[in-house]
């Protein structure tokens, strides 16, 4: 997309579940998509976090299609997993399994 950098964030959160309701219109049906997996938090700009609003408006349109809303563990988690609670799935989404 190319929006100016001021661009404020709810408008780019809009802009970005729209291309992905595009996406599903005109290359690939939604039914077709087994997961969407997405690292969560711009580790290499700066540790930078997806919004909220993304990720919650990603969810429902996962849940909402039926696909799989996965997030690499590697990179997204930056507590001990004694303190998961500060991951992003615990705070904004329903949680994948975590390995014992």
């Amino acid at each position: 997309m190319h929006v100016p950098a001021d661009t404020p964030v709810d408008k780019m959160t809009e802009l970005s579940l729209s291309h992905l309701a595009l996406l599903f219109k005109q290359q690939i049906p939604a039914h077709e998509v087994a997961c969407i997996v997405i690292e969560p938090v711009l580790g290499e700009g700066g540790y930078v976090p997806a919004p909220k609003a993304w990720l919650q408006g990603l969810r429902e349109v996962c849940d909402r299609e039926g696909i799989v809303l996965g997030e690499p563990r590697v990179g997204s988690l930056f507590a001990p997993s004694s303190c998961r609670k500060l991951t992003w799935s615990d705070r904004f989404l329903v949680p994948l399994p975590h390995p014992t």
